[in-house]
């Protein structure tokens, strides 16, 4: 039979932590601890189901901690994956709270799996992973940078663009945009706009 607890000693050495912060958990009733010879020693079950439910301390070898809670992203983590600040996605949660939150060790968690239907349910933000590549961008002008150039208001450019023959045109990041040898080939045969602005 496998033993049941562990010394404070051994959990530091399991936590790669001081002894000062190793004895402050066991005072925080963290673990199940009982006395042995009159030592401490913590209840090996116990230890594992805290450090399952927490993210701040992490084994030196062993599995990653948290296991027992739902998947979940930190603040800065799901600021990362949309090229975000962490303030920004803080005004999300605080104005829209499109997201499911909780508290672990006082730090706001998101559901990960929350997070992804909140994701796919909208287009305004873009994660990095699915922004446009910036060669497309090179290759391409926004309807705004075309009403500039011509001098017209965006609207008569989206026009243009209705009348599918004048300009081949993608969407990146759920946004309209023109290839530029397309616009140069359609302004050399017409003779009805000119370029106001470089």
């Amino acid at each position: 039979m496998g033993k049941t607890s562990i010394s404070v000693p051994e959990m530091r050495r399991l936590l790669g932590m001081k002894k000062v912060e190793a004895y402050w958990l066991v005072k925080q009733g963290r673990f199940k601890v009982i006395l042995v010879g009159g030592k401490m020693r913590i209840m090996l079950d116990s230890f594992e189901e805290w450090y399952g439910r927490q993210f701040r301390y992490k084994k030196v070898n062993g599995p990653e901690p948290g296991q027992l809670l739902p998947a979940s992203l930190t603040i800065p983590e799901a600021a990362d994956i949309l090229g975000l600040n962490p303030g920004s996605v803080y005004e999300l949660i605080k104005n829209h709270a499109p997201f499911e939150t909780f508290k672990v060790d006082g730090q706001t968690r998101i559901l990960k799996e929350n997070f992804e239907t909140w994701y796919q349910g909208q287009s305004h933000y873009k994660k990095r992973e699915d922004a446009a590549p910036q060669e497309l961008l090179d290759a391409t002008l926004s309807v705004s940078d075309v009403a500039k150039l011509l001098g017209i208001h965006r609207n008569s450019v989206y026009n243009m663009v209705k009348k599918r023959h004048l300009f081949i045109t993608v969407k990146a990041d759920d946004k309209i945009r023109i290839y530029k040898d397309s616009f140069e080939a359609w302004y050399k045969s017409q003779n009805r706009h000119t370029i106001v602005a470089s």
